[in-house]
């Protein structure tokens, strides 16, 4: 038997309640890929283009997404240093209702704009106040001691700040200029309330370097988390930069407290520079802010040396040198006799790879030049002042033998240092072969205590250099043409 044909009417409900089915045909894996593609981009460029151009709305302010970048965090986090700290005409006097209140200044208002900069239109068009700053012209810039660039004294890690600029500044960033002026040459990490900000010539570092995003305002300004601080100085380190951290080192109560006993009216807690890092001193501690658990399992563990050189003669040359691994505290020290073609001094670089030079400022030879402009063009160098800084054999030895160091007393001494020296002379003095030597050694020490010896109180029981010293982990180095290469 024939079955019942449906009605019109059963059909029409059957075509209302099923879907039209759209048929996709792929004539080839080749166009499937392409198509996974285009999506893929299409994706990509949607994302990009809603962390660069971030609706300003009261809605999107207030939500939040796992997938922006954690620069883009930074930037709307972090607020204002010029604004936390300004001065009004009813800021009279410090209370201590407002001292209590200095911490959340540092933390963002909810109702603030948003601190970054949102296109890359706004910072291309913009001109930095600090390029024009008529002291950071560059044939107008002096040391603190006002000496320009074609002084033969000329010191370039200071900066002179005239006093008519200072008193213009707000009482926070007359803080960190004072900082810049005394370390001009080194990055500041200036800490306000839980982040380190970075400001004018030191931003724009920040940006170029770390990735960060400038903040708003006239002036370069970028910042980050405080718990960032190692990760972003080891990258400036790594990049041949030194690096400041400038550290808070007075609560509100005790602003206050000092403002009562001084009869002061400061409005603004101490800073002070706590800690400097260089590719050649790093120690890989905590004072470096590699305190992480995984600092391990990024820190380069190939060995590089400090190195300070003395030079005497011009063609056939003696040279003195000292070098040390800050991170095990372990010096060798050494002369070396070279030719015209330098090579001793091209194979000690070789073998023992240099993170930093250091050398007698005006006692470089011209072909010495070339190896520091050539083979080892890459690793940052230091010009130290005769005698001052770059210390002479009688002063280091005269340094070493104080009670901070190895003292008076010979049976102290390491071995390799006491072979060095006229034990009979009064006062102490090294025999003359390893003069060149013994000066290189006051050197580094020098440039080590001046790195970790900053003054303030924040570290005023932190001697690193000493020590370093006091382990008198010393070992005479021999050049390869000679028996061996090195000797205990």
């Amino acid at each position: 038997p024939h079955s019942k044909r449906p009605s019109n009417e059963e059909l029409s409900l059957v075509k209302k309640s099923c879907k039209k089915r759209r048929r996709v045909v792929v004539s080839s894996d080749s166009e499937d890929n392409d198509v996974e593609m285009m999506d893929m981009k299409h994706n990509e460029e949607n994302i990009k283009q809603s962390i660069r151009y971030k609706s300003k709305s009261p809605e999107s302010e207030n939500s939040s997404s796992e997938t922006i970048s954690s620069k883009h965090d930074v930037s709307e986090m972090a607020i204002s240093f010029i604004n936390s700290f300004r001065a009004t005409e009813q800021d009279s006097s410090v209370s201590a209702s407002k001292l209590d209140r200095s911490s959340d200044r540092d933390m963002p208002d909810e109702n603030a704009s948003p601190a970054c900069l949102d296109t890359e239109t706004d910072v291309d068009s913009m001109r930095f106040p600090h390029l024009d700053f008529d002291f950071l012209q560059p044939d107008r810039i002096r040391d603190a001691d006002k000496r320009l660039r074609s002084h033969p004294d000329y010191c370039p890690r200071t900066l002179f700040v005239p006093d008519a600029f200072m008193k213009k500044q707000t009482p926070g960033h007359r803080q960190w200029w004072a900082a810049k002026s005394a370390y001009f040459d080194t990055v500041l990490f200036f800490k306000v309330g839980k982040f380190y900000e970075m400001y004018h010539m030191d931003a724009v570092i920040g940006v170029e370097n770390l990735n960060l995003n400038y903040m708003r305002g006239s002036f370069a300004h970028c910042g980050f988390p405080e718990v960032a601080y190692g990760r972003f100085a080891d990258q400036l380190v790594n990049r041949g930069y030194k690096v400041a951290r400038v550290e808070q080192t007075e609560t509100p109560t005790q602003l206050e407290n000092r403002n009562k006993s001084e009869k002061v009216n400061d409005r603004v807690v101490k800073r002070e520079v706590c800690n400097i890092t260089t590719s050649g001193t790093r120690t890989y501690g905590v004072l470096d802010g590699n305190d992480d658990e995984n600092i391990i399992d990024v820190m380069d563990t190939t060995a590089r040396y400090l190195y300070a050189i003395a030079e005497r003669g011009t063609e056939n040359v003696e040279y003195g040198v000292c070098f040390i691994d800050t991170t095990v505290g372990r010096f060798y020290i050494g002369c070396l006799s070279d030719g015209s073609n330098r090579s001793a001094l091209r194979t000690l670089f070789s073998h023992y790879q240099p993170a930093q030079i250091l050398y007698e400022r005006g006692r470089v030879s011209a072909l010495t030049l070339i190896i520091y402009n050539t083979t080892v063009n890459a690793v940052p160098k230091e010009a130290l002042v005769s005698k001052k800084e770059f210390l002479t054999s009688e002063s280091t030895l005269k340094l070493l033998s104080s009670d901070k160091y190895f003292g008076e007393l010979y049976d102290k001494w390491p071995v390799v240092l006491l072979n060095m020296i006229d034990r009979d002379s009064l006062p102490l003095k090294c025999d003359p072969t390893y003069d060149a030597c013994v000066s290189a050694l006051g050197a580094i020490i020098w440039f080590v205590h001046s790195v970790f010896h900053i003054h303030s109180q924040y570290l005023r029981r932190c001697f690193i250099d000493v020590d370093m010293v006091s382990m008198r982990r010393f070992e005479l180095y021999k050049p390869l043409n000679l028996e061996g290469v090195l000797e205990d």
